[in-house]
């Protein structure tokens, strides 16, 4: 399942009240809330690019793919690049000024040191 996953991405970024960011980027407050609670049917792309703006990312940072029903994408698919691993809570800290795109590989360098005892 495709889904937008706001709360991941501030966490990432150690945003702690992502309401506010959102209430201050312009958008509504039952907008905000949906946003945040994953109840969104579509989403503005305005809302989209001040988000990014904001959390200096892309819009495929802002999404997590889970395979349902045991399905998955084949090696090297472009959803593949979507399945979020870790809990962001634990890494915001220590990323908040990483780029986007190289979290994933500091997440497995620490894995591997972590092996390394």
């Amino acid at each position: 399942m495709l889904k937008l996953d706001l709360p991941r991405i501030f966490a990432v970024r150690g945003v702690r009240n992502p309401f506010k960011v959102l209430r201050g980027l312009g958008i509504s407050h039952s907008t905000a809330y949906n946003l945040l609670s994953g109840r969104v049917v579509s989403v503005k792309h305005r809302h989209l690019e001040a988000i990014c703006e904001y959390l200096r990312c892309t819009p495929n940072d802002l999404y997590a793919w889970t395979p349902e029903g045991g399905a998955s994408a084949a090696e090297g698919h472009p959803l593949r690049g979507l399945i979020r691993e870790g809990d962001a809570a634990e890494i915001a800290r220590a990323f908040a000024e990483i780029p986007l795109d190289k979290i994933n590989e500091a997440r497995d360098l620490l894995e591997g040191l972590k092996n390394n005892d």
